[in-house]
């Protein structure tokens, strides 16, 4: 028996659900990462959305079979400019953003993208989702999310799910990566929809850390038969390695201080610590 096609049928036959698409953010200078990346994002990363890859002037040679669009963002004349430049070549209204760095070692974790793609379609705000559970939030609104407060330390991380619009007008210029997620805290302290998970959407190993690779990361790939390139740049020395494991013990400690403490000290650690 034939049922009568209403008008509401035809309109939702037509509305597409809000899906968030995927930047990953990179430079020319990283080019020898990126056969290993997507040899693993083509393994662990679900089928869903746009991808887009944006970089300054070359494009990759391989992407394992994912249909990627590449934007070049030009000469390389500063981290904000570039990546100020890549995002308004995209339409999006939500993008999860990871670093060519970064190589997924498991399975995406869907259900969170889902939730948080609930969200938005709800009415409800969000300007940005952290992707690891590093930071807490105080009021849960879902199964894995929680509202981060306002003046909580270390609420802006490049790395997440943002509002692009939002994201926009949370940069500066001339700022660093390292910059936007300590200032860009400090700008976005009086803003709402800023979002924790209590699972990771995502697991990846950090290859390389200011230019250098990180030893056990390459022992990882070349064990996992990952298409990379050792010889293509240096490893960190033994120095560097403890100068690392200070730094993230700084970190751990400065997601527990207030913002205002943190600030203050992140230039003296800027200038001290970081491996340049």
């Amino acid at each position: 028996m034939c049922h009568p096609i209403s008008i509401m049928d035809v309109v939702c036959s037509t509305l597409k659900k809000l899906q968030i698409d995927t930047l990953i953010l990179s430079c020319d200078q990283y080019s020898d990462l990126w056969d290993g990346f997507f040899f693993q994002f083509e393994k662990f990363y679900p089928r869903r959305g746009k991808v887009f890859f944006g970089c300054n002037e070359l494009t990759p040679s391989n992407f394992f079979g994912r249909e990627v669009s590449v934007i070049h963002s030009g000469k390389d004349i500063g981290w904000e400019s570039s990546f100020r430049n890549i995002l308004n070549q995209i339409d999006s209204e939500y993008l999860q953003i990871t670093l060519e760095d970064l190589y997924l070692s498991s399975p995406v974790n869907e259900a969170v993208l889902n939730e948080v793609e609930n969200l938005i379609e709800a009415g409800i705000k969000v300007n940005h989702v952290k992707c690891t559970n590093t930071i807490k939030g105080r009021k849960q609104v879902g199964t894995y999310l929680s509202e981060i407060e306002q003046r909580t330390p270390y609420r802006v991380t490049l790395c997440g799910i943002w509002n692009r619009e939002y994201l926009l007008n949370l940069l500066r210029e001339g700022e660093s990566p390292w910059d936007f997620e300590v200032y860009g805290s400090s700008r976005s302290k009086n803003d709402d929809g800023f979002y924790a998970i209590n699972t990771s959407i995502l697991s990846n190993i950090n290859m390389v850390e200011k230019g250098l690779w990180i030893t056990s990361a390459l022992k990882w790939a070349v064990k996992n038969q990952i298409p990379v390139t050792p010889y293509s740049r240096k490893s960190k020395t033994q120095f560097q390695e403890i100068v690392s494991i200070m730094r993230n013990t700084y970190f751990n400690l400065m997601i527990r201080a207030p913002l205002a403490f943190r600030m203050k000290i992140y230039l003296f650690v800027k200038k001290y610590l970081i491996i340049h």
